[in-house]
């Protein structure tokens, strides 16, 4: 059994939870800077390729608050140019995966041949 007092150990406590957060915040002030400049939000690359439309303002006649008007979506490709690049795809493709296969199996035999457990 514990010779402190539950005041005391309330005290203990305090004490390592105010350590703890400085510690926490110690860490984070050298973390999160660091993740903000490797990993850059998404919504940069996100709106540079997919823009978020803006909703024009309201000219009279609606509410302001109806619904915008769909675009009408973009015609798909013709099946015959879906074909072609799915052809041009697949004749580079493939023979590109062969050849990294069999350049690699040289270095995965005598990786195995010594018992190599390295990752």
């Amino acid at each position: 059994m514990s010779s402190r007092s539950p005041a005391g150990n309330a005290i203990a406590g305090a004490r390592l939870k105010k350590k703890t957060l400085q510690s926490q915040r110690a860490y984070a002030s050298v973390v999160v800077p660091a993740k903000r400049f490797m990993f850059p939000a998404y919504d940069f690359a996100a709106n540079h390729y997919w823009p978020e439309k803006k909703a024009a303002a309201p000219t009279g006649g609606a509410p302001a608050s109806a619904p915008a008007a769909k675009p009408a979506p973009a015609p798909d490709k013709k099946p015959r140019t879906k074909g072609r690049i799915n052809a041009v795809a697949y004749i580079f493709f493939f023979p590109a995966m062969i050849l990294l296969f069999y350049a690699s199996v040289d270095e995965a035999w005598a990786s195995w041949k010594i018992g190599d457990l390295s990752e």
